[in-house]
């Protein structure tokens, strides 16, 4: 679907006076596109990688948070060992905590997910270029055919790719950090984990 959507993207020039034409932008885009893994509902005999809801694979700390997704490092392929949760806080609407472990729990629960590995495309802040008005438009466009926020039928979540320019303006902010994943199910808030260059984890609760 990726490739279709690009090509049909390329196939389009939209030239105008000084402007760099559709297709050459969205080419800028495609060779800084970055390996992601999309999860969705496990159907028997899938392989999970991931759990979404439930109590958590790895307990969280004393606290007001809840669960929302537990990944498996080794499944996903992610640097992290064993399995990393993910929780917001509820009190605070902001933010939550990552927690690590070397396995997940009996009493884990959730809905097992399954991985399909994709391209992340990115948005314009990744260019590091300024567009005239008529190309952030036109890339604009080619972003959210390709975004899976866009979706009409979006994954739960999207382990790894690029990170969504959101009205918070911190975009800048996490240029240098890993994304271990992108929440889309139950949305809002949309929620984010990171890998922090420092070692530490960040969790993000987004709305518009």
């Amino acid at each position: 679907m990726l490739i279709e959507r690009i090509r049909r993207w390329l196939g389009v020039r939209h030239k105008g006076d000084g402007h760099a034409d559709t297709r050459d932008l969205v080419e800028a885009g495609w060779v800084l596109t970055r390996p992601c893994v999309e999860l969705y509902e496990a159907s028997v005999g899938d392989p999970a990688v991931a759990l979404w809801g439930g109590a958590g694979a790895v307990a969280a700390p004393p606290g007001p948070y809840r669960h929302v997704i537990s990944l498996d490092c080794v499944a996903l392929a992610l640097p992290q060992r064993g399995w990393l949760s993910v929780y917001v806080d509820t009190q605070s609407c902001g933010g939550g905590i990552v927690a690590q472990g070397v396995a997940p729990r009996p009493d884990a629960g959730g809905v097992a997910l399954c991985g399909m590995p994709a391209r992340s495309f990115p948005p314009a802040e990744a260019l590091g270029r300024d567009l005239s008005p008529q190309e952030e438009r036109a890339y604009a466009r080619a972003y959210a055919d390709l975004c899976p926020l866009y979706r009409d039928t979006a994954p739960v979540a999207v382990v790894g790719g690029w990170h969504f320019p959101w009205p918070d303006g911190d975009w800048e902010d996490f240029a240098s950090a890993a994304l271990l994943v992108w929440t889309f199910r139950d949305a809002e808030p949309w929620v984010e984990a990171w890998a922090l260059p420092d070692g530490r984890f960040q969790v993000c609760q987004r709305i518009t």
